[in-house]
C-alpha cells in the first residue's frame, strides 16, 4: 500500500493562497472556484504521490490552468510535505523561494 503524506502549508504559502483567492474572487466565470478546485486537487495528489524534482532545495509543481508554482519539501521521516510557497509567476522571479 502506498504511503499517504500529510501536506502542511507554511505561513508564506497560506498568505499567498489568501492573496490569490482574494484576487480571483473578483473575476468572472467562477474563477475562484476553479482556482480552489485546482489547488485542492494538486494538494490531494501530493498526499498520495509526492513528486521529487531535480531542483536543489525545493520540489516544484505547476498549478494546472493558473500562473502559479508550488514549492515544497518532502520529509520522508515524518511522511510530511511542507508547502513553502504558492508563487504567482507574474511576480518578479527573484522573489521565488531559493
Amino acid at each position: 500500500m502506498a504511503t499517504k503524506y500529510n501536506v502542511i502549508l507554511l505561513q508564506r504559502a497560506i498568505k499567498e493562497a489568501f492573496i490569490a483567492k482574494d484576487w480571483y474572487s473578483d473575476k468572472p466565470n467562477k474563477a475562484l472556484v476553479k482556482f480552489e478546485n485546482a489547488l485542492e486537487k494538486l494538494l490531494k495528489d501530493l498526499e498520495k504521490l509526492p513528486i521529487k524534482s531535480s531542483r536543489k532545495k525545493y520540489n516544484l509543481l505547476l498549478l494546472k490552468g493558473f500562473p502559479y508554482k508550488i514549492f515544497y519539501i518532502i520529509d520522508e521521516n515524518s511522511n510530511t510535505i511542507f508547502v513553502h510557497s504558492i508563487f504567482n509567476t507574474y511576480q518578479n522571479p527573484d522573489k521565488e523561494p531559493k
